[in-house]
């Protein structure tokens, strides 16, 4: 029961807004088009890999 009990029960949940670097006198270092490419081309790999090891995670599932 004591799982149940944080989410039947209401709570106040303080949130803020957040500050970018920028917006505080500061530099930031994104590289949008850099930094995006490097995202997408790692979502890339792990799709491959995942794509690869598809056929022997089906082998392995138990019947």
């Amino acid at each position: 029961m004591s799982c149940l009990r944080p989410c039947s029960q209401p709570c106040r949940v303080r949130t803020e807004t957040p500050r970018s670097a920028a917006e505080q006198g500061g530099t930031t270092h994104f590289n949008d088009w850099r930094d995006n490419l490097v995202l997408s081309w790692t979502h890339v790999r792990l799709l491959i890999s995942r794509l690869l090891r598809l056929p022997w995670l089906i082998r392995q599932r138990p019947s």
